[in-house]
């Protein structure tokens, strides 16, 4: 599967896709320190450089809504029973705040691939979370509220 193909062909593709299997090394630069390089570097005064810049946990974003700018996929280190695949976001929320966040969550992880191979990016959107029918809670992206 390339990474032009919208829907992978076989079931194997697509575990393999979300495994990180095409993921290597080099991928994994850490986005955080090149987004806070060229903040420092094209600050104009002293606060500027000095300012923190914004990180929000996935969990803190649960019925919120804000606009995935970009996303980039990293190889996750932690997974335990879930995808090897994560996806590292910049975004925005309502008032224009630009901030970094990343969530692993399956669902989740496949929406942001559809909207990126789709051309849907900026895509405002809902970190929702639901209880399965077994029991577990899981994080899906929806589309924001009305009011929004």
């Amino acid at each position: 599967m390339t990474s032009t193909d919208l829907v992978p062909l076989t079931k194997a593709e697509l575990t393999a896709w979300l495994s990180g299997a095409d993921i290597t090394e080099d991928d994994t630069t850490d986005e955080i320190t090149y987004d806070q390089a060229l903040r420092i570097f094209n600050a104009e005064t002293p606060e500027e450089v000095l300012r923190d810049d914004q990180v929000r946990k996935a969990a803190t974003l649960e019925g919120q809504t804000f606009t995935v700018l970009s996303v980039s996929w990293r190889k996750s280190t932690k997974s335990e029973d879930g995808a090897g695949r994560y996806a590292f976001m910049t975004c925005a929320d309502p008032d224009g705040v630009k901030f970094l966040t990343s969530c692993g969550a399956t669902k989740v992880v496949l929406q942001l691939r559809k909207a990126e191979l789709a051309g849907w990016l900026p895509w405002t959107v809902s970190l929702d979370a639901i209880d399965t029918n077994a029991g577990r809670t899981m994080l899906q992206l929806s589309a924001p509220s009305p009011d929004f």
